[in-house]
């Protein structure tokens, strides 16, 4: 439980690197510019989404362990 929110950040920083290294470069080469656009304009708050809610759990976890 010490552990989790260190797992948590790097999980974010994996998510954050995987959708910069690999999923835009990807979409704007495979797809027209117009489509890439509306794609990426789709996917993008589901990652923040993600990272908000994996934030907020390593937020509560950090909040846990402080009172341990």
């Amino acid at each position: 439980m010490k552990n989790l929110p260190l797992v948590l950040s790097a999980i974010i920083a994996g998510i954050i690197l995987f959708q910069s290294a690999l999923v835009a470069p990807s979409i704007n080469k495979l797809i027209n510019v117009e489509d890439a656009s509306v794609f990426l304009r789709y996917i993008w708050p589901k990652f923040f989404i993600i990272i908000a809610v994996i934030s907020f759990v390593s937020f509560i976890a950090t909040i846990i362990n402080s009172n341990e």
